[in-house]
């Protein structure tokens, strides 16, 4: 599992409840929810203040409009109805805090770790 935007030596991909809630509220984000579209899937996203879009999301594209703000209960009924991992960088390359998350396949996951 590697992305652009994801330095391997800095980052760490979990699925453990407590570890996702610290590591979001430690960057002043929160829940939220992606609000389902024609598919009628309800995607887990994270709202950080003053971001107009969620750049750290795994779609980039959808505004914050486009997301609803929900309980940690709801956000992780999400999660694990999405089977997801949370794919997420403790800090950058330069050793500034990582705000980068993506949600990703958890079986993908398993394999690559």
């Amino acid at each position: 599992m590697t992305d652009a935007n994801l330095d391997t030596e800095h980052s760490r991909v979990t699925t453990n409840h407590r570890t996702i809630r610290q590591w979001v509220e430690k960057n002043d984000g929160s829940p939220a929810v992606e609000k389902p579209g024609g598919k009628g899937i309800t995607i887990p996203r994270i709202l950080f203040p003053g971001d107009s879009t969620d750049e750290n999301s795994p779609d980039s594209a959808s505004s914050e409009s486009d997301k609803s703000p929900v309980s940690w209960r709801r956000w992780f009924d999400a999660f694990e109805s999405g089977d997801f991992a949370f794919a997420y960088q403790e800090r950058t390359a330069d050793g500034d805090a990582g705000r980068f998350y993506k949600l990703v396949d958890r079986t993908t996951a398993r394999e690559h770790a």
